[in-house]
């Protein structure tokens, strides 16, 4: 599965600027719009490199850093200090979006139990592509400001995390 630069969703400026909520110099971290879990979200590569074989050493520090800080913003948010990462990396990883990225679930007691839409899609994306289980642009939008306020100061501990 071949996604060129401008079809790719984490290459589109729109779709960064609305999901974002932390940045540095080789990547977002960016609310999921098709949550699986109540705070899912995605650390992006700036570049579009499909596979993270791709990235320089320096690119897979800094995504890492980023996903410290990431993981403490949701943890202001939502009060647990337990996550789930995964990379999907590659077509038969099932990566959905061929872009480097890493999913980063805040978890709760049960949270999969109370979630119907994991339990529907954890092993199939249909209702992903049907569109159903999106957020709507209000609940992003909301979450989005959430954690760009949780987010105020901690930009500076990506740097530390690099030195």
């Amino acid at each position: 599965m071949k996604v060129m630069k401008s079809e790719c969703p984490f290459c589109d400026p729109n779709v960064i600027e609305n999901q974002h909520f932390l940045s540095d110099k080789y990547g977002y971290a960016v609310v999921s719009i098709a949550p699986l879990l109540e705070g899912h979200s995605l650390v992006i590569s700036k570049a579009h490199k499909p596979n993270g074989l791709e990235l320089s050493l320096e690119e897979v520090y800094s995504l890492a850093a980023l996903t410290q800080v990431a993981k403490q913003v949701l943890y202001k948010v939502y009060g647990t200090i337990d996550f789930t990462e995964v990379v999907q990396d590659g077509k038969h990883a099932y990566q959905t979006v061929p872009h480097f990225h890493r999913h980063i679930y805040p978890r709760q007691e049960n949270d999969v139990e109370k979630s119907e839409f994991y339990q529907r899609t954890v092993w199939s994306r249909i209702e992903w592509e049907s569109g159903k289980g999106l957020l709507s642009s209000h609940s992003l939008s909301a979450q989005v400001m959430r954690l760009r306020e949780a987010a105020q100061g901690l930009e500076s501990y990506v740097r530390y995390y690099l030195v």
